[in-house]
């Protein structure tokens, strides 16, 4: 009890100096609303010190790096008000703290980590050893299945989950979930805040709130489709993916459960599921998470509120982070604002720009300096490129590399019907029900887009040029290890700024019929719909937690035991490759990608001779009574060698079932 209170009193003196150092920075940097500051000061200090974390642990251990960071943060801020004269002073001290958002928060969290709890669904595969591998400090990330690969990833969210597992020493499936969860409500708290300023209202604040959460595409509506319909429709999608796995064909699949692993005791409704416009409380449960969320909510509300240098170094700041977290987005945003400029620059004819611009444009700018070194895929992308340019200097392998391919017609892809091509109108039916009626509200985005423009609003004008300029990846197929579905994070941007146009849909209605204003609320209902469905079966899962699918509760015990406490270079052969990271906070060395485990890894799997193993590079082996059972009294032989040693066991109450970590570093040559 006493090292539980001890932990518990560490996290949250961690989480103090984040928290204080953010509401410090967030009062002296940004003119916002009182009911403002509070929640964004606890994220930009939750972003600045995850942010701070990253730099710091290129050159300094864990989990140093992670309090030095906190630190930062918390001397910045006060730095930041220094030489505090008498009235500064007495403001600091009135600072509007609101129990009642306070409140919101720790509900909206407790509730979404008592849902996710239950699920081990999308990355667990890959965010739960890259959580304990962060932990341990291997910062930038190399590939947990080959540390020789370089694993530019966009693991923001999953380095704060690491700080949360290595300060207060919580396992790494509790960690990921906390932050998720963390991450997911205060995006869901910003987004409403912003909401208030704009309308004015409380109500609308709440109904965007739900939006944001829920809604998504509305494939469920092609239940309501007669089968002279739907059967032409099923026989023109080839499915991929999880599609492919829920049936054999749509028309199947339409009725029947969404089969992935990790679900809750009540399998997903293939129908409410989205491979286009997928839910954001699904989402959340994705490896990019919600951080980004964050960091565009801090933005949203602060890119028009500067007071002076202070705005500009914290918005680089968080510009920088958006990077590591949605490298999409940030380049979206680079590229939105040079074509703002270049679009001002030709209709002004000239190029003096006013200064809220050049401030944005100085920001964007400095943050690329900082984005090609800080790690993440952006960074991987400028040092393959760069490797190019100087071969044999600065070559490493990279897990993340493709390339695009141009393709005609344009098809937009989905992650469970495959490629729906604007030139068959049956996908293109498929297509909207996919994206859902939000699409109806792009007329409103445009019109805000011209008048943001006129305000000099260049954030919000810059951040809708990017996304008008995605409809590109229409015209384009990726291929590379990260899979053709990565490219639905991008391509459906227009989908995203429909979503946000929520906002103005508000506006527009309040002072139109009573026919108008249903209309817009049936609208909502219709997309949120879904989302709420899927949530309920979420909150099913809560009652019945799970580690994930691949961790159990003797899994969880040689954790307790053994995490981080191996040498700092071994590897660790397991037959579940991905169990073995997480577990230890080691790598192994086992696969080319998350995917496909090399062939010779499988020829161990198949003969696991010690010698071998050894001869293999591999210093410890982890395996369970299954995999024992598996082998066959002549392997098993084996590992009663003198050369083996038994580190660790842990055995089940009431079965036979157990896990053994063994030592076979002294074994030398395999047996001819």
């Amino acid at each position: 009890m006493s090292s539980l209170i001890y932990n518990l009193f560490l996290l949250l003196l961690w989480i103090g100096l984040w928290t204080v150092g953010g509401w410090l920075l967030v009062r002296r940097s940004f003119n916002l609303r009182r009911n403002e500051f509070m929640l964004a000061g606890f994220g930009l200090g939750m972003v600045l010190q995850n942010w701070l974390a990253n730099l710091a642990g290129h050159f300094l251990p864990a989990p140093l790096s992670f309090w030095l960071a906190a630190l930062a943060v918390f001397l910045a801020g006060v730095l930041f008000w220094l030489p505090f004269s008498r009235q500064e002073l007495r403001d600091l001290l009135r600072f509007p703290l609101s129990p009642l958002q306070g409140l919101a928060l720790v509900v909206l969290v407790f509730v979404l980590y008592t849902s996710s709890r239950g699920l081990a669904i999308l990355d667990d595969y890959q965010n739960l050893p890259m959580t304990s591998l962060l932990a341990v400090g291997t910062i930038p990330p190399r590939f947990a299945l080959d540390p020789a690969i370089s694993f530019n990833y966009h693991y923001f969210e999953l380095l704060f989950a690491g700080q949360i597992m290595r300060i207060g020493h919580l396992q790494p499936w509790n960690s990921l979930d906390l932050a998720r969860a963390l991450g997911f409500g205060l995006t869901l708290m910003l987004s409403a805040l912003f909401m208030q300023r704009v309308t004015r209202s409380v109500f609308a604040a709440f109904v965007l709130m739900l939006v944001v959460a829920f809604g998504g595409g509305t494939r469920w509506l092609m239940l309501l489709l007669p089968q002279s319909i739907l059967k032409p429709i099923s026989d023109s999608l080839q499915m991929i993916g999880s599609g492919y796995s829920s049936g054999p064909d749509f028309l199947t699949g339409l009725t029947g459960p969404w089969v992935i692993e990790g679900g809750g005791p009540l399998p997903f409704p293939f129908a409410y599921v989205n491979g286009m416009n997928t839910t954001a409380i699904l989402v959340y449960h994705a490896g990019a998470g919600a951080l980004g969320g964050v960091i565009s909510g801090i933005l949203a509300l602060s890119f028009n509120r500067w007071y002076g240098w202070r705005a500009l170094l914290l918005s680089i700041s968080l510009l920088a982070a958006l990077a590591i977290s949605n490298e999409f987005a940030y380049a979206g945003i680079l590229l939105g604002f040079i074509l703002v400029a270049l679009f001002y620059a030709i209709r002004r004819r000239t190029w003096r720009f006013p200064w809220r611009l050049k401030g944005w444009l100085a920001a964007v700018l400095i943050a690329g300096m900082i984005v090609v070194v800080q790690g993440g895929v952006l960074t991987g992308v400028f040092m393959d490129q760069l490797a190019k340019l100087l071969p044999g200097e600065l070559t490493q392998a990279s897990y993340f590399s493709g390339q695009f391919t141009f393709q005609w017609p344009p098809a937009l892809l989905s992650s469970h019907l495959g490629w729906l091509s604007l030139g068959n109108p049956y996908q293109v039916l498929v297509a909207l029900f996919e994206i859902g009626p939000i699409i109806l509200l792009l007329p409103l985005a445009f019109a805000a887009w011209f008048k943001s423009y006129r305000y000099g609003r260049w954030f919000e004008t810059a951040a809708t040029a990017y996304v008008v300029s995605t409809v590109v990846f229409a015209f384009l197929q990726y291929s590379g290890p990260a899979g053709p579905t990565a490219l639905t994070r991008v391509q459906t941007g227009l989908v995203s700024l429909a979503k946000g146009s929520v906002v103005w849909l508000w506006l527009w209605a309040r002072h139109r019929s009573e026919l108008a204003k249903l209309f817009s609320a049936l609208l909502l209902f219709v997309y949120t719909f879904g989302g709420l469905m899927l949530f309920g079966i979420q909150l099913l899962a809560g009652p019945k937690p799970v580690l994930s699918t691949f961790i159990n509760e003797l899994d969880a015990r040689m954790h307790e035991q053994r995490w981080n406490r191996l040498e700092k270079d071994a590897l660790v052969f397991d037959p579940i490759a991905v169990r073995a990271p997480t577990i230890f906070g080691r790598y192994t060395n086992s696969s080319v990608t998350w995917y496909a485990s090399k062939p010779e890894f499988d020829q161990l799997v198949d003969a696991p001779e010690p010698a071998r193993l050894r001869a293999a590079g591999f210093d410890y082996v982890y395996l369970d009574s299954a995999y024992w059972d598996q082998i066959g009294s002549t392997y098993q032989k084996m590992f009663a060698d003198p050369c083996v040693r038994l580190v660790d066991e842990v055995k089940a109450k009431r079965t036979p079932e157990f896990r053994r970590l063994y030592d076979i570093q002294s074994c030398s040559q395999p047996s001819q």
